[in-house]
């Protein structure tokens, strides 16, 4: 399997950095300055190709939910695809449409490896290549034996001591090392747990029957509930409702008292308002007139009394209908006047024509 592309999206201190590795290259160096993230990416390769931990040391910008990597592998006969691998328990494998996959949809590119061998013979870092150079010269050690291993070097000596060692573990000389004795005994002592830890028939009988009165118990007390909730649903949209109902019933009372007033046109309000308004400014006007009759008669009794004007009364009262007539006369004559200027103005211009004196 090849790696092709490793997207930190939200992981350790990084956001949203990508690492290409062209399929068609035999070796691939990444360069960067110190805390640029060399060893962040190398891990964040494990925790994509193998899961996060249950505790991680790279959730310190980013929450731990929100941390993710997207990543592009290629199997050694050709296919190749792209996944995103988020910190979560479930689902936390994801395809390119981002939808969730099993992890065989992975396993099958890494070919069975596991995150051991990939960080003790892969992903070694500076400590891993350190360990494996003192296990190279002591003869021993899984990144020593890695690196070896991919030099194709026989480790038939280690085999076989390690064999040698798993046999006296065995069935060595001194009984608290050998494993398969032990092993025994540890069966035996399991055998009598079980015994005594099994249930007799009618324990079981018993806890069945309570479980089944506790479930029919649970299923009264749910329904109960139910039927609780929906009384206080009930009283609830009662207790919401009572205030517009009472000011409902107390309009409708209102109007059954005046149920046999007559209907009124739509702009009844309109005319009431006119005719409010024409009545008050009526007995405004009859105040300031009665107002101004007072001052009237006031005046009036100040008046000394003439006996000779008072014995003209009736002939001055005689005289009020034609001082009207006279005085709209009065107002006439400047018209007259004009007209009559005018009248006498064409009749001596056709006077001038005929030849005759006008003015006769």
């Amino acid at each position: 399997m090849r790696l092709l592309a490793l997207d930190l999206q939200r992981y350790g201190h990084l956001t949203d950095a990508a690492l290409r590795f062209p399929e068609e290259a035999g070796l691939h160096v990444v360069l960067g300055a110190n805390e640029a993230g060399k060893s962040t990416a190398l891990s964040a390769i494990g925790d994509a190709l193998f899961g996060f931990p249950h505790v991680t040391r790279f959730a310190f910008l980013h929450e731990t939910t929100q941390l993710r990597i997207g990543f592009e592998v290629l199997a050694r006969d050709g296919p190749r695809a792209r996944f995103a691998r988020l910190k979560r328990r479930k689902d936390a494998l994801l395809d390119a449409s981002d939808s969730p996959v099993p992890e065989a949809a992975l396993q099958r590119f890494l070919g069975g490896a596991g995150r051991d061998l990939f960080e003790k013979g892969f992903g070694l870092n500076a400590a891993a290549l350190r360990d494996g150079a003192k296990s190279l010269i002591e003869g021993g050690g899984a990144a020593g034996e890695g690196l070896l291993a991919g030099m194709g070097l026989p480790h038939l000596r280690r085999a076989l001591d390690r064999l040698e060692k798993a046999a006296d573990e065995l069935e060595g000389t001194r009984h608290k090392l050998r494993r398969l004795p032990r092993a025994i005994d540890d069966w035996q002592a399991a055998r009598r747990n079980l015994d005594q830890a099994a249930v007799q028939p009618k324990e079981w009988t018993d806890a069945q029957e309570a479980l089944t009165r506790i479930h029919a118990e649970l299923m009264r007390i749910g329904e109960e509930a139910a039927a609780l909730k929906a009384e206080e649903l009930r009283l609830r949209r009662a207790k919401a409702v009572r205030q517009p109902l009472a000011e409902v019933d107390r309009l409708r009372a209102a109007m059954a008292e005046v149920a046999d007033a007559p209907a009124l046109p739509a702009a009844a309000a309109r005319t009431l308002d006119a005719e409010a308004a024409a009545f008050d400014k009526a007995a405004r006007d009859m105040a300031r007139e009665a107002e101004a009759a007072e001052a009237l008669e006031a005046e009036l009794a100040t008046l000394p009394r003439d006996p000779p004007i008072l014995a003209l009364q009736d002939a001055v009262d005689a005289l009020a209908a034609p001082r009207a007539a006279a005085a709209a006369a009065e107002q006439d004559m400047p018209q007259l006047r004009q007209d009559a200027a005018a009248a006498e103005a064409r009749i001596l211009r056709h006077a001038a024509r005929l030849g005759v004196d006008g003015t006769a």
